[in-house]
């Protein structure tokens, strides 16, 4: 079963993340699901 989770982001950050998400060739929540993840993984401290 997947879970949704729900960020909210300004308009300035929406755009980073667009291009962002174009530039790796994959959608938003794709994009950080990935960087979030692999943070994770890299850093063994909590923010």
């Amino acid at each position: 079963m997947s879970s949704l989770i729900s960020v909210r982001v300004s308009d300035s950050e929406k755009e980073l993340l667009d291009k962002a998400s174009s530039l790796y060739g994959c959608g938003v929540s794709s994009l950080m699901k990935r960087l979030v993840l692999k943070s994770l993984k890299t850093n063994s401290t909590c923010i």
